[in-house]
């Protein structure tokens, strides 16, 4: 399954020009479907109508939207989303021009495009976060689905109260923090019959599982 999906993800950003190669497509050839676990066979289904109908029934205006769309177009963390800051998106819109900060060096010259930097920790915050577990700093490109979420989430993110500038905040206006994260998204999977009771939390739809999708 995880094969499956880091696979998918190569294949797309090889596609953008992103990497020369897939690495894992050998993998994935030799990867025996005798192999797998009776843990998936557990697992709630997810698909893409059910993800679909999903988010749909969110609504634009909850801030829920954002952060699945997010965590299932990149495959990041739901730590890394929460990290995320102004400087380390960069968006081909008008809308960038409501950003706090201007992008990143990495990513000046690459439109649409947001990145993950593998330097921030837990200590280069004064918000309470649990800093980011990537080895290597990441550009993922932002696709239109996701660009037109991004361009309604800025534009109705409420104010910013953090000594920072993070791109997600909560309905205060503080940085997005993992643990509030991960139950907002817990809460929106329940309302849609993705996450049972009684289930271990890897059985159920989470912000983990959302990376693999």
């Amino acid at each position: 399954f995880y094969i499956q999906a880091i696979s998918g993800m190569a294949s797309f950003y090889h596609s953008c020009g992103y990497y020369d190669g897939n690495p894992f497509s050998e993998v994935e050839s030799r990867n025996d479907s005798k192999n797998t676990s009776s843990f998936d066979s557990n697992r709630v289904k997810l698909n893409i109508d059910q993800l679909i109908d999903g988010v749909n029934n969110i609504g634009l205006k909850n801030g829920d939207t954002i952060i699945v769309i997010v965590l299932t177009k990149t495959g990041i963390r739901i730590s890394e989303l929460c990290n995320i800051d102004d400087r380390d998106i960069n968006i081909d819109h008008p809308v960038s021009e409501l950003l706090e900060q201007s992008p990143r060096a990495e990513i000046d010259d690459k439109p649409d495009t947001l990145f993950i930097d593998s330097d921030k920790s837990k200590e280069s915050y004064s918000d309470p976060t649990e800093g980011n577990k990537r080895k290597i700093d990441t550009a993922i490109p932002i696709d239109n689905e996701m660009k037109k979420c991004l361009i309604w989430y800025i534009l109705s993110r409420p104010q910013n109260l953090s000594e920072e500038s993070p791109l997600f905040r909560d309905i205060v206006g503080n940085r997005l923090t993992t643990p509030t994260s991960s139950r907002r998204i817990i809460s929106w999977a329940k309302e849609n019959g993705l996450h049972k009771n009684g289930r271990d939390e890897m059985d159920n739809v989470t912000a983990h599982r959302l990376r693999a999708f």
